[in-house]
């Protein structure tokens, strides 16, 4: 990546005017793109369709002199290394920061139409704590239509709305990963993502990564090459032993990611080192990037069958990203054989439509007759391929099952090695897959981003964490605050909305320092915060269990209980309460609910006597709350 020009910080943020240049546009017509100094030419050149309601599906390339097809300033979406003498870059390889300041430069979107656009930096500003970039923050004039010649054509009298031509299967679809075209963008829990030293230690480490290092250093000054043969036998097993690979097919596909990540390439019937790539031998971590991004491309070229490219609307891609959400969205590992199960009978059993498309199948299948289990195990056996090509990138460890025996998958598990059936992402594999979510517009939030926040905007930002991310949250946060957090917090405290937002300030507190208990004692005195204060003080430690009284403690998980029943509903309700026990202990503290000081305390003992499945405890759950009637009740 191109050093930062001279007083140029990629902290802030960048403001790039484009507009419209000849053709059937208006340079009248422009908008405003605001984006992250940090944020790259690909982020950019992805933002400007959008800005412009213009379809996205077309490659393009900025070049940064002024002038179309100048390749040496060129920056591509796709780059091609068997071009130009390799000299195509990458757009994601230029910070926007590190943009031409002072001069307008060039977009030129759709090779075949050719549609020219202007882009030049107007302003620089600061970060906004909430804002998603990149955004469109000014614009003037109407976009012209992407295809002006389509748009005069009379209608040929055809119904484009059709349910048969667009239901709404296609467009749930359509939204789930087209960013600005979903209603709601897919939301997942918090991550909490490795050091940058970490992810590039992890980088360096995947066997992906070696290996094209490896390659590319082994290259030195070029190898005999056949269009054909590929490398000669010699140099193929020379280059086996070097890289720990027994068989061809496993060279092959080391040399093919190195062409397609752009390290090597043919010329002259020879091997060689592209220059221009060299740097990503020390750069392991845009190397992975560059080698996921490619993965599409290389298992084209090696799948005898390909089906996940056949069964996915967006290809082979669609379904790398499918399976990639899956592990994404789980707490534990999946097991391997439950991913091949989701892509057969959620994808392949709605595309096949007969065995004229299957073709190669049944070879691939051993022979079977039968051409939807031949597509079935084709596309089992494809899912084991690509988890072994995630696996050597580093992005997911594959495990045993508990009882799992070396060489036993009982012909279900798609695991690529002896005995993996469970699968889990690593921590360079969260943090790759948190990237390509973010960019598809799903909400994907990280722990640390509510750092710079003021303390009511984090409260609400963590309100619905989960306890790890929670408190990995509040630390952040405390840190980024300093001395400032304890008494922020104690202040939120006092003054929140509601018993729900307390509890969480005050949980918040027990990850901010040794001020805190200060703080809490303090709030001793004020009779809506002594029994939440003293079920803190107990809770981390600093008062014995002994010095709570009855109304505080059945208060406080009341309280509790109650927040539990509005989110989750009483079978929520339930399986908190189990938590504290068997049904005798659970019995136990319900029957001392009513003495709880809240109103809430009915709604949970009523809940409790109806669906609680053990009657000892829907028993206890009855008569406190006939205690409670009985008293007249909390007010």
């Amino acid at each position: 990546m191109p050093a930062p020009a001279a007083g140029r910080s990629p902290a802030g943020t960048y403001t790039f005017r484009v507009r419209v240049l000849g053709g059937a546009g208006d340079p009248a017509v422009w908008r405003e793109i605001e984006l992250k100094g940090g944020q790259t030419l690909e982020d950019l050149g992805n933002a400007i369709p959008r800005a412009f309601d213009f379809d996205d599906d077309h490659l393009w390339s900025f070049f940064l002199s002024g002038k179309p097809w100048d390749r040496a300033t060129e920056y591509a979406r796709v780059p091609d290394p068997e071009s130009a003498g390799g000299r195509y870059k990458r757009a994601r390889g230029l910070r926007v920061a590190d943009a031409p300041p002072r001069r307008e430069f060039l977009f030129l979107f759709d090779y075949g139409d050719e549609w020219h656009f202007g882009v030049k930096l107007a302003r620089t500003g600061d970060v906004e704590a909430r804002a998603r970039y990149p955004r469109v923050v000014a614009s003037h004039g109407e976009a012209p239509p992407q295809y002006p010649d389509l748009e005069d054509e009379e209608d040929d009298g055809e119904d484009w709305s059709d349910e048969d031509d667009w239901d709404d299967e296609d467009e749930e679809g359509l939204e789930a990963w087209v960013p600005g075209l979903a209603l709601e963008p897919p939301s997942f829990p918090p991550v909490e993502l490795a050091s940058p030293e970490d992810l590039e230690a992890a980088a360096a480490a995947a066997p992906t990564v070696r290996r094209l290092r490896l390659l590319a250093e082994w290259t030195g000054k070029g190898r005999k090459f056949d269009a054909v043969g590929g490398l000669a036998a010699g140099d193929r097993e020379d280059l086996a032993g070097l890289l720990g690979l027994a068989d061809r097919a496993g060279v092959e596909q080391v040399v093919a990611w190195g062409r397609q990540t752009g390290l090597v390439r043919v010329r002259g019937g020879r091997l060689v080192p592209v220059k221009q790539q060299q740097h990503l031998l020390d750069e392991p971590l845009e190397l992975l990037e560059l080698a996921l991004d490619t993965l599409p491309d290389v298992s084209a070229d090696l799948l005898p069958v390909p089906m996940i490219e056949r069964i996915y609307p967006d290809g082979f891609a669609g379904g790398l990203l499918d399976l990639l959400t899956l592990l994404y969205a789980e707490d534990e590992p999946v097991p391997a054989d439950e991913l091949a199960d989701h892509v057969v009978e959620e994808h392949l059993l709605e595309s096949l439509t007969g065995v004229e498309e299957l073709a190669g199948v049944e070879e691939l299948a051993g022979g079977s007759a039968d051409a939807d289990e031949a597509s079935r195990a084709a596309t089992v056996a494809e899912v084991g391929q690509v988890l072994g090509q995630l696996r050597d990138l580093g992005m997911i460890e594959l495990s045993p099952r508990a009882g799992d025996r070396p060489g036993d998958r009982s012909g279900a598990g798609p695991g690529p090695g002896d005995g993996a059936g469970l699968v889990r992402l690593t921590p360079l594999g969260t943090w790759q897959v948190n990237l390509l979510l973010r960019a598809g517009g799903a909400v994907a939030p990280v722990v640390g981003e509510a750092a710079g926040k003021d303390v009511d905007e984090l409260i609400e930002a963590v309100a619905d964490y989960d306890e790890q991310a929670f408190k990995a949250e509040l630390r952040a946060w405390s840190r980024e605050r300093g001395d400032a957090a304890v008494p922020e917090l104690a202040g939120y405290v006092r003054r929140a909305p509601s018993s729900e937002r307390r509890m969480l300030g005050l949980a918040g507190l027990a990850e901010a320092g040794p001020g805190a208990e200060a703080e809490v004692r303090g709030m001793l005195g004020d009779a809506a915060l002594r029994p939440h204060a003293q079920m803190w003080l107990v809770h981390n430690g600093f008062e014995d269990e002994r010095s709570l009284d009855p109304e505080t403690s059945a208060l406080v998980l009341v309280e509790v209980m109650a927040t539990v029943l509005e989110a989750e509903g009483p079978a929520g309700l339930v399986a908190h309460l189990e938590e504290l026990g068997p049904p005798a202990d659970q019995a136990k503290v319900v029957a001392g609910l009513w003495r709880a000081p809240t109103p809430r305390a009915g709604a949970v003992l009523d809940a409790l006597g109806k669906v609680h499945p053990s009657a000892k405890v829907a028993k206890a759950a009855r008569t406190a709350a006939h205690k409670l009637r009985s008293t007249g009740g909390h007010g």
